[in-house]
């Protein structure tokens, strides 16, 4: 394993991009970026033993492919496609091969002073921890009108989120012979999505200008929560909640409209008047 000093850690980044014009009217562009980084947190408890921290790793990469293409001198649509994957990990062992953590010993008890410095031992922390955006995207704009400019579009996004970490702590004993421990869990794995959709249409009346739309956002979270609906009340015994049951999540929706005013009052003033929701 490859342990790094205190504030020692290894990047590298790498970025291509190709631009490429089959037509005078469509043009292509391709990026691709990769970052892989390595590094291992320092933890003063563990000064005296460095090689015993887990290595940490973080990989990712980002694809895009975008193509405009202009059907006229007033309308154009841009296409966009892209996927961003991210591997974090912690490299820690396993159970079996862990090395058991020592203290200094206290000179007064003879025992491991557990507030003391890790003399010896593997940190016990593993963790995979990846997630993937694949996104779809669309604007198309069209000067319909000389004074009327429209615009709509759509974005798709479809997430893959999966994540392990098992990290045990030690928590206080009452007998040093005896140490107890407590492990942290996090097991998941959820495939949820979200698309939006928007239309906007700008007139403009010398010099009086509006922008009148609408957008809408959806998102499934593909995912099952408790069935927990009761209401807490004074009574402790009534804490005691069933959550044996689960229900699917409920579909997200939400409808902004987003308007937009501005006129001129003087030669050097305007006046702009906005509503919407944004987020």
């Amino acid at each position: 394993r490859l342990t790094f000093a205190d504030g020692e850690s290894k990047n590298f980044n790498a970025l291509a991009k190709i631009t490429y014009k089959p037509f005078s009217s469509t043009k292509l562009n391709f990026q691709g970026m990769l970052s892989v980084w390595n590094w291992t947190e320092y933890d003063h408890q563990w000064k005296f033993n460095l090689p015993g921290l887990t290595p940490q790793d973080k990989k990712s990469y980002r694809l895009n492919l975008s193509m405009t293409h202009a059907f006229s001198e007033e309308a154009y649509l841009d296409f966009y496609l892209s996927q961003y994957n991210v591997l974090k990990s912690v490299k820690g062992k396993s159970s079996r091969e862990q090395e058991a953590i020592h203290y200094q010993t206290n000179p007064g008890t003879g025992y491991e002073d557990r507030l003391s410095y890790v003399v010896s031992g593997d940190y016990p922390w593993w963790m995979d921890h990846e997630e993937v955006h694949n996104v779809v995207k669309f604007d198309y704009v069209n000067q319909w009108h000389f004074r009327n400019q429209l615009k709509a579009g759509s974005e798709a996004t479809f997430f893959y989120l999966n994540k392990f970490n098992n990290l045990r702590k030690e928590i206080y004993s009452f007998d040093p012979k005896f140490p107890r421990y407590i492990s942290y869990i996090t097991d998941y794995e959820y495939r949820p999505r979200q698309i939006s959709f928007y239309v906007q249409n700008k007139m403009d009346y010398d010099g009086f200008i509006a922008n009148m739309g609408v957008r809408m956002d959806l998102f499934d979270p593909r995912a099952t929560r408790p069935l927990v609906e009761e209401n807490l009340t004074q009574q402790d015994s009534a804490w005691i909640i069933n959550q044996d049951k689960s229900v699917k999540a409920d579909l997200k929706t939400q409808v902004s409209p987003r308007i937009g005013i501005s006129f001129p009052i003087s030669e050097f003033s305007d006046v702009r008047i906005n509503y919407g929701y944004f987020f």
